[in-house]
Order: structure tokens, then sequence, then C-alpha cells
């Protein structure tokens, strides 16, 4: 199967990127300006774009994970920006629960280096999104799937970690967060 395949291909990109990350910080393609980390940052788009098959992209927030921690210091801002814009614009076309899983557990793990950043680099990304069509913002779209599918996260990494990112999040930002609106029971103070 073509998509247990690429699942296991990202699996194995991520390992080489923790592994080897000096090696790839260090290495030239012959006869090319392109580094091993813009060939790794094109695979992650390409895993991305909403017309790949969800179930062969189900490692990328893991791969991605992998390039922000190993790589924080050589990315320029606009690289990550560009990166979190494309998880969330899969965000909101994706239907398949380990990539929305994947995805959350990325944004979850940069919350945990810099809740600041993160939030403000969200409050400031807008994309089109869902079944009406509306510019909403980055923090709206990964909130209103991150409380949806919570409850069905599997693994104890992934759930404490999506748990503890949630926290953290409601700790500094709970008047924000409270003005979102989400599937769910009604909660009364």
């Amino acid at each position: 199967d073509d998509n247990a395949g690429l699942t296991s291909g990202t699996a194995c990109l991520s390992a080489i990127v923790y592994a080897a990350k000096r090696t790839l910080q260090s290495m030239t393609l012959p006869r090319s300006s392109v580094t091993p980390v813009d060939s790794i940052l094109s695979v992650v788009s390409r895993l991305l774009s909403p017309s790949f098959a969800e179930t062969g992209a189900v490692r990328v927030g893991s791969l991605a994970t992998q390039i922000l921690t190993c790589f924080s210091e050589s990315l320029s801002p606009e690289t990550v920006q560009q990166l979190c814009q494309a998880m969330i614009v899969r965000l909101t076309t994706c239907r398949y629960g380990e990539l929305k899983q994947s995805i959350v557990v990325f944004f979850a793990r940069m919350i945990h280096r810099d809740v600041h950043a993160v939030m403000s680099m969200l409050n400031s990304m807008q994309v089109q999104g869902g079944a009406d069509g509306q510019s909403k913002s980055g923090l709206l779209v990964l909130m209103h799937c991150w409380m949806s599918d919570q409850p069905t996260f599997v693994g104890r990494f992934d759930v404490k970690s999506t748990l503890l990112a949630l926290s953290l999040v409601f700790q500094h930002y709970g008047g924000q967060c409270s003005q979102i609106m989400v599937d769910g029971d009604l909660v009364v103070n």
C-alpha cells in the first residue's frame, strides 16, 4: 500500500533529521543551491498539500516537529510562519483523525516551547476554511479542531502533551479562548 510506505518513509525521514541534524545542516547537495533542510521542507509541503492523501500524511506533524526542534536556529521566521500556515490550512480540509492529531500535537509541542509566540502567530494568521468558506484566524481553526478531536487522541505522550499545552493556553489566554465557540457541552461559570 502506497500510504503505508509514505507513512513509514515520513517516520524514517523524521528519525534521520533527529539523528543526523549536524550532517544535514553542513551538507550541500551537488550541483544545486538547495540544502537538505530545504529538500525536507519540500517533502513536508507536499505532505501538507490538500490534494495529498490524508492517510499517507499522518506522520507530517512529527516530521515538522523534528525540523523545528533540530533546525530552529537556521530557519527564518517566514519559513516557520509558512510551515504553520500550511499546517492550519491542512487542518481545515482534513477529516482523518490521525492526521488531525499529528497536526495538533505539532502545535502543542510548539506551545510548550513558546506559548506567546505561537498564540501571536495563530492570531495573526487568516485562512479560508471550513464548510462556510469564510476567513478565520489560525487560532480559531486550531482550537475548533483541537476541542472536538482531543477526546479521540491516542498515545500517552500525545494525550499528555496536548492537554498540558491546552492548560498553558488557557492559563495565559483564558479570556481570549472563552470567546471561541466550539462544539460540546455548555459550561456554566
